[in-house]
């Protein structure tokens, strides 16, 4: 079995062989994970939600991660998303439930595996779940990608909720923006037999 990515999903349909010869190639080298900015801004967040939710803790593990880097410029737009995202939580009083967590979505190739990192999730006030994924930058139509129906499946069974329960959003720091929507029983349907679809084709590729 091998274990894809959800988050090169939309890659990985767009161009099936391309794909897949990266996937190979990756795995003839020695991967190299570069520390960039938004790696330690992420890290940061996720000390300060361990912290249970103390903005001091996070902006200190911030300060000293940014000192191995120049660009005082890029440092204090790190440090301005931060606190965006920082005080989003305390003025909208979100009812964190947990973070950083990895799950995975099984299909109909019983030889792919897809993984991928929940950034969050909280309760909402009436019911039900608010799952965020944590982007650096928007892309155009997140809505559209096929992994967001299939993560609201996913954590509505994880969770033991109806679909309509949970909620699925992003947080993108680069424009400090967040969005979020709920997908159809019907359009979750449609990902699914999609999913499908393209893991009988890629599977052939192994």
């Amino acid at each position: 079995m091998i274990k894809l990515s959800i988050g090169e999903l939309e890659e990985a349909i767009r161009d099936p062989k391309g794909h897949r010869t990266k996937a190979i190639a990756k795995t003839m080298v020695k991967p190299y994970y570069p520390i960039s900015f938004y790696v330690q801004l992420k890290n940061s967040i996720y000390r300060y939600h361990s912290s249970q939710n103390n903005p001091v803790i996070g902006e200190e593990y911030l300060t000293v991660k940014l000192a191995q880097f120049k660009s005082e410029i890029r440092k204090r737009q790190m440090f301005e998303q931060y606190y965006w995202y920082v005080n989003d939580c305390f003025s909208n009083g979100i009812q964190i439930f947990d973070w950083r967590k990895n799950i995975t979505i099984s299909g109909a190739s019983a030889d792919i595996l897809l993984t991928g990192e929940i950034s969050r999730w909280d309760i909402r006030d009436k019911g039900g779940y608010d799952i965020w994924l944590f982007r650096k930058s928007e892309p155009d139509g997140w809505e559209k990608e096929l992994r967001m129906p299939l993560i609201q499946d996913r954590l509505s069974t994880l969770l033991n909720s109806s679909t309509d329960e949970i909620y699925i959003g992003i947080y993108s720091f680069n424009e400090k923006y967040k969005s979020q929507m709920s997908y159809s029983l019907q359009e979750i349907n449609t990902a699914k037999q999609k999913l499908n679809s393209f893991l009988i084709n890629y599977s052939q590729l192994l």
